[in-house]
This record gives structure tokens, sequence and C-alpha cells, in this order.
């Protein structure tokens, strides 16, 4: 939308909308048991240091050419993966997301991750708050 609206765009238009639609957007903290929770999951999902740097080097790289050189033991977690943490932490959340990066696969895998256009058919199928 920012990019369509250029200068025009206005947070509060976002904002506008989403309370019409009854929407929610989660809030996430980063507090300590929270980090814990997620540092849990994460070691489940990636058993050994060498599957998470794969899959933190596997969504940067989607981001860079292809000719870039990164060594996963350089590469941060980036925020797409705290905001795919907090979402799936909350089981009533889905994400708008039409990157196909490692940090949305579990969300993908239970359909969780929407592309914009699938988000705008859930959208237009929701009966008005008003009703």
């Amino acid at each position: 939308m920012r990019e369509r609206t250029g200068s025009a765009f206005s947070p509060r238009l976002v904002d506008s909308f989403l309370e019409q639609q009854g929407i929610e957007v989660i809030g996430a903290q980063l507090d300590r048991t929270t980090a814990e929770t997620w540092a849990e999951l994460l070691n489940r999902r990636y058993t050994t240091s060498d599957d998470w740097k794969a899959a933190k080097l596997a969504s940067v790289k989607a981001k860079l050419p292809d000719e870039a050189l990164l060594p996963a033991s350089r590469v941060p977690m980036t925020t797409d993966w705290w905001i795919a943490l907090a979402v799936e932490h909350d089981a009533d959340a889905f994400i708008a997301v039409d990157d196909k990066g490692e940090e949305w696969r579990s969300l993908r895998e239970k359909g969780r991750a929407r592309s914009f256009n699938d988000t705008l058919r859930w959208l237009e199928n929701q009966p008005d708050v008003g009703d």
C-alpha cells in the first residue's frame, strides 16, 4: 500500500481499515520467558547449530543476489523470524506475507501465512463488524 500511494500514504489509513474490519494486530514483546519459549521451539525445529545456521542463511539468501557470498556462521536472525514466531505463538493469529522464506515455513504449513491476495479474499468473506 505504501508503494501504491507514495507520499499520500498514511498509517492511519491502515489503522482505520483494520478497525473497520475488526482485525487486531498482535503485539510482540520479547521478554525472558518469550525468548526462552521461542529458543526451545527453534531448537526443536533446528536440532543442530548447522541446521539453524542453514535456515537463517536460506532466509537471508532469498533476499540477496545469487552471487552474494555470506558465511553461514555470520548470518543474523532477521526481524522476520521474530514476527513469524510471534504469530506462531498466538494460536488465533495469521499473517499476510508473500515471502517464501524459511522463517515462514511452519506458518505456511499450518495455513497461517497467507498471500496478500488470499488475505484479501479472506477479508471479503468476513461479516461486517456491525452485523
